[in-house]
């Protein structure tokens, strides 16, 4: 049986947003089922280029928002996540594996700002 790839056009449109591009590294790097509220504080810290106990708390409130209200459901509907909504738990698929490999290979052949 053949697993279903992501379409192009799809791809670039999840790939399009610098957050959702960051969440991608970030579920792969941890390669293990977090907590949205997790990826808010990483997402925050990550963003400020500084450690947690410097990043305002309406900062990872906003990041937290979004992530469930936006990101996460498109990237859910896309199966690039698996999101539990009520259980606030996300976890990257295949299909987001090969998307975040594809994301970091691009960015290696993108020279340094």
């Amino acid at each position: 049986m053949r697993r279903e790839s992501l379409a192009l056009d799809t791809a670039f449109d999840l790939c399009r947003n610098r957050r959702r591009r960051a969440l991608l590294t970030l579920l792969a790097d941890r390669d293990r089922q977090v907590t949205v509220q997790d990826l808010a504080k990483d997402l925050a810290v990550r963003e400020r280029d500084g450690p947690i106990t410097e990043v305002p708390g309406e900062i990872v409130t906003e990041i937290h928002t979004m992530l469930y209200h936006v990101h996460l459901p498109k990237l859910s509907a896309a199966k690039v996540v698996d999101y539990d909504h009520e259980r606030g738990h996300v976890a990257l698929t295949s299909r987001g594996t090969e998307l975040e490999a594809t994301l970091r290979a691009i960015g290696e052949l993108e020279p340094p700002t």
